[in-house]
């Protein structure tokens, strides 16, 4: 019978072993600094068709896409898939319009994509947000080539736990998923990428650490210097 410190060790070597090429990023929580932006659109819009959803709700369905985690929430589920979309349209593009106003991005992302990019690596987004989300921040963020792939809410049967999103980016990026990194901030997202084989390194944007501990490593942001210690540990080079 093998124990704890087999089946660690076991992980270890496991990812140790791994030849990473690409790079796969979370968007919400990951790259933009959206917890605050999305929760004013949600509690607006509901509050517009006379519904409270508290921060617990709020919080309970990020990684989820729109549709599944409105439907989710108990205030909502007697609604028909028409509302919930109508719903979803609201807030999502109430959202879109607070982040062109006054966009915000996590610590060091966008010289950290710029480094890894310069290295040659793939780099790819896997998000639960719709298509619309994804295209109004790449033309804020601006993409500069560095996105390979970028599979969204829109494109998947099955949202976040579900790993269809994480190896439908792999396979866009003609990779392996061992052989992907994945930045992740959420609950199902970190399910999501672990599922589909990939390594994970979760973001405590969203989540407090202990909540993350399904990850294989937890950095506070990209200018975290735990980062390079654990890049030098995957031979990532940056």
């Amino acid at each position: 019978m093998i124990n704890f410190y087999e089946k660690l060790r076991n992980k270890y070597y496991c990812i140790m072993e791994r030849k990473i090429k690409a790079l796969i990023f979370d968007m919400d929580g990951v790259l933009i600094d959206s917890y605050s932006m999305h929760k004013e659109a949600l509690e607006i819009t509901a509050k517009e068709y006379g519904i409270t959803v508290s921060e617990e709700d709020f919080i309970s369905i990020f990684g989820k896409t729109s549709y599944e985690g409105i439907k989710s929430l108990p205030q909502f589920s007697f609604w028909s898939d028409e509302k919930i979309y109508e719903f979803n349209d609201k807030q999502d593009g109430r959202f879109r319009e607070i982040f062109k106003t006054n966009p915000r991005y996590i610590e060091g992302s966008k010289l950290f994509l710029k480094k890894i990019y310069e290295k040659g690596y793939l780099i790819g987004i896997g998000t639960s947000a719709p298509k619309a989300n994804a295209e109004v921040f790449l033309s804020v963020f601006g993409n500069n080539g560095f996105f390979r792939c970028v599979i969204t809410g829109d494109d998947v049967l099955k949202g976040k736990p579900d790993p269809e999103i994480y190896l439908k980016c792999a396979e866009a990026l003609n990779q392996k998923p061992e052989n992907c990194v994945v930045f992740e901030d959420s609950i199902m997202g970190i399910k999501s990428a672990k599922s589909a084989g990939a390594t994970v390194i979760a973001l405590t944007t969203t989540h407090k650490a202990d909540e993350l501990k399904e990850a294989d490593y937890i950095i506070k942001n990209f200018v975290d210097p735990n980062l390079n210690l654990i890049f030098k540990e995957l031979k990532i080079e940056i």
